[in-house]
């Protein structure tokens, strides 16, 4: 009788991981741009972005739900929480902060983001997409500001 290896049992646990949220209806009918990455301790890291925070929220647990995964670390962003990461990156940042609030609007679908929204006399547009895109998780930058 053979026994599996440390490599088979890692594998085999990458596969469970992948096809229990792929069968996870949501995030197979809204997609994201996510990964699943097996640790040869059992851990497993789910990173990306995903279109809600209950798709999140259940893939984290589905995932730690399963027999072998050691830990489950979370580097998911769900697009709203995203969103809010660009309007504060935004706001904070010194070329930026001068905008009022609700002149740009945000908007984030699986990491890209599109800015919508009148500019300001004096704001700098290559200023606004360059702190918008340096936020972790913003894959694409759509510009649509006038």
């Amino acid at each position: 009788m053979s026994t599996k290896t440390d490599a088979q049992n890692l594998a085999d646990l990458q596969a469970r991981v992948e096809a229990t949220l792929w069968d996870h209806e949501p995030l197979r009918t809204l997609g994201g741009r996510w990964s699943a990455h097996t640790l040869a301790d059992g851990t497993i890291e789910l990173a990306g972005v995903v279109r809600t925070r209950l798709i999140k929220d259940s893939m984290l647990v589905k995932v730690r739900a399963l027999p072998g995964a050691a830990h489950v670390v979370d580097r998911l962003l769900a697009d709203p929480d995203l969103e809010i990461a660009v309007a504060h990156a935004l706001a904070m940042d010194p070329r930026t902060r001068g905008m009022r609030p609700g002149v740009a609007t945000v908007r984030s679908y699986h990491g890209r983001i599109t800015l919508l929204g009148k500019l300001p006399v004096g704001a700098s547009r290559q200023a606004v997409l360059d702190v918008a895109r340096a936020v972790p998780g913003v894959v694409e930058i759509l510009d649509q500001l006038r």
